[in-house]
């Protein structure tokens, strides 16, 4: 289908809506007979509704599952994760995710593709970090995601595992020299203006995190700032409530609220 071919080309100019349109304006019948549609309409709603996007990524991975649409299957695997953390509600649900990879033939990469190795490895890390830090392999997949974020091949994925690996080490871990590290690292990338909206808020989101932590109050209060002035002009909201409460602890704590 046209919509279909046209998709990546829309999502990389930032017309996320107008794919939604699109796919939205075509009979239901239609979409569930694509699973592909099913997929691209999940993909283009992950910054404004992660809950929506969920439930059409879900149908597209069992559908792609069920024919055995390999690539596809995993690159909604990954669509699925995403949601979730970008939701930052119930992890509870990435259980059953979190299963599709262990029970995989080899324990992980029986059948996920060379060719998205790294992107499901980057999902694997932030479904255990935010469902289960505990599990006995949650540091060989955070060595993956510094691996990745640090000298990987694809800059877009570097930014997209960066700023969540950079949360783990400053709140999970508490190793705030590696996190400086890292944020020294990405930061070129993750706020370069080409950088994709939900990147940079992203960005703004665990940077603020990380400033926190370090009592860089005034740090941490422009970048919060400046991630829901992005917000407002790009309308992509899924880290404003964590980007509130950190501007509102580094004021608080900074002394700038009147008694």
């Amino acid at each position: 289908a046209p919509v279909l071919a046209a998709a990546p080309a829309l999502l990389t100019q930032g017309r996320w809506k107008t794919l939604v349109e699109w796919l939205e304006r075509l009979p239901a019948r239609m979409r569930d007979a694509h699973p592909g549609m099913a997929y691209w309409l999940g993909i283009a709603l992950l910054p404004f509704d992660p809950s929506r996007a969920r439930a059409a990524l879900s149908f597209a991975y069992h559908e792609f599952k069920k024919t055995g649409a390999v690539e596809a299957r995993w690159r909604a695997w990954c669509g699925v994760v995403d949601s979730f953390v970008f939701d930052w509600k119930d992890f509870h649900p990435l259980d059953e995710w979190i299963g599709e990879i262990e029970n995989e033939p080899g324990r992980y990469g029986g059948s996920v593709p060379v060719a998205l190795d790294a992107q499901v490895a980057s999902g694997m890390f932030m479904a255990l970090m935010n469902r289960c830090p505990q599990h006995p392999d949650m540091e060989r997949w955070a060595q993956r995601a510094w691996d990745l974020a640090i000298g990987g091949a694809d800059p877009a994925l570097r930014i997209k595992t960066g700023p969540h690996l950079l949360l783990y080490y400053t709140w999970w871990i508490g190793d705030l020299h590696k996190a400086e590290l890292l944020l020294n690292a990405l930061r070129p990338y993750a706020e370069h203006t080409s950088a994709p909206p939900l990147v940079q808020t992203t960005w703004c989101a665990m940077a603020g995190a990380y400033y926190w932590m370090n009592a860089d109050n005034p740090a941490c209060i422009a970048i919060v700032e400046r991630g829901l002035g992005l917000a407002d002009t790009t309308g992509v909201h899924v880290w404003d409530t964590l980007l509130c409460g950190h501007g509102a602890f580094a004021t608080l704590t900074s002394g700038q609220i009147e008694p």
